[in-house]
């Protein structure tokens, strides 16, 4: 490259920044000066408040994102010191300013595995990936790209103060394009005529709830048990006739928060903490749902509630300790049917938010 390839150590130590303006004069908008930013770490250390944030264990956070492949080099120190890792990313600077992005991403399912590791994933976490892992095992090849910004790229070559001066509708660095509102949820009309549906239980053929999640089940093409009982009404008797463990046993809970109805599941060993519930989910009043809301909601009594809010389009919250276990039992909208089936496949076919929230 005709330009400065420099490493991010070098940079910050000399310059205090990753993207350095150097430019003999920096007062002169014609002089152009390029650069190559390299060597990025691949990981900082992760907080509590980190995006990346496991289950319950800070570790690590990437510094870019966790696709990011290591340099070749330092792949042993990812099992000593992950923070000396270098990350196979680059990005383009001219004149103090990024233009371009990218990196090489991770191909081998062995290497990936580790990094969700490292940040802390759990195993229902990292199943939620399992489909890229999966493919990886079929010879995926090294790949990698950049991100040129023509936007900014425009704004520093003509010598423009910001980026509204050089296109039409910018981008707040929250993404956002006020003009027009964008992005925002796309209306009925416009999947209508694109002809796109949003495809969700809630919007399959009428039927008892129990046939509606058998057949959903089904059409994923996920592994399911059907167990047919004496009536049981509560958690305590649910166990005792399946003879399982509470911590295996769902405890599906239909709650009020700010007149909005939230579907919660954690186990039925486990207590709701509704005050962690507030912070989660950003609500000022979240309480337990009466029978008559249940009733409203779902169609259904107490004691039959599944652990699938998306069935009535709600939103569905999975307690993060219940997201570990292996397998989960719940009523199938009746008090005479259980269902079974792994933990992994019910977070990958309700895509539930999982957090904490049981005490």
């Amino acid at each position: 490259s005709p330009w400065p390839r420099l490493a991010h150590h070098e940079v910050m130590e000399k310059y205090g920044t990753d993207k350095p303006d150097l430019r003999q004069d920096k007062n002169n908008p014609n002089e152009l000066a390029f650069s190559w930013t390299l060597d990025f770490p691949l990981f900082t250390q992760q907080s509590e408040d980190d995006f990346f944030h496991g289950s319950g264990s800070a570790k690590f956070a990437p510094s870019h994102h966790m696709f990011t492949a290591p340099h070749p080099d330092d792949i042993p120190l990812l099992d000593t010191d992950p923070t000396k890792v270098r990350g196979l990313q680059h990005d383009l600077v001219l004149n103090g300013y990024e233009v371009g992005g990218g990196s090489i991403r991770i191909h081998q399912p062995e290497i990936q595995q580790k990094i969700f590791d490292l940040i802390g994933f759990s195993k229902a976490q990292s199943q939620q990936f399992e489909h890229l892992l999966t493919a990886f095992q079929y010879g995926v090849p090294p790949h990698g790209g950049i991100a040129p910004g023509f936007d900014r790229l425009l704004m520093v070559t003509l010598g423009e103060p910001n980026l509204r001066e050089v296109m039409a509708f910018p981008c707040a660095t929250s993404g956002i394009t006020a003009v027009v509102n964008a992005p925002s949820q796309a209306t009925d009309e416009q999947l209508k005529e694109l002809g796109v549906q949003v495809r969700s239980m809630g919007s399959k053929p009428a039927g008892s709830v129990f046939e509606q999640i058998k057949n959903y089940l089904e059409t994923e093409k996920v592994a399911f048990e059907i167990f047919e009982h004496e009536p049981v009404f509560t958690c305590e008797q649910a166990i005792a006739i399946s003879k399982t463990k509470p911590e295996e046993n769902a405890k599906a809970l239909l709650l009020e928060a700010d007149d909005q109805a939230i579907m919660t599941v954690l186990s039925a060993d486990k207590k709701l903490d509704l005050k962690a519930l507030k912070q989660i989910t950003g609500k000022k009043d979240v309480s337990i749902g009466s029978k008559e809301l249940l009733k409203k909601a779902t169609g259904l009594e107490p004691g039959s509630v599944p652990p699938f809010g998306s069935l009535w389009k709600l939103p569905t919250y999975l307690e993060e300790g219940f997201s570990k276990a292996e397998t989960i039992y719940f009523n199938a909208g009746s008090h005479t049917q259980t269902i079974k089936m792994s933990m992994a496949d019910f977070i990958k076919v309700e895509k539930p938010q999982i957090a904490s929230f049981a005490k």
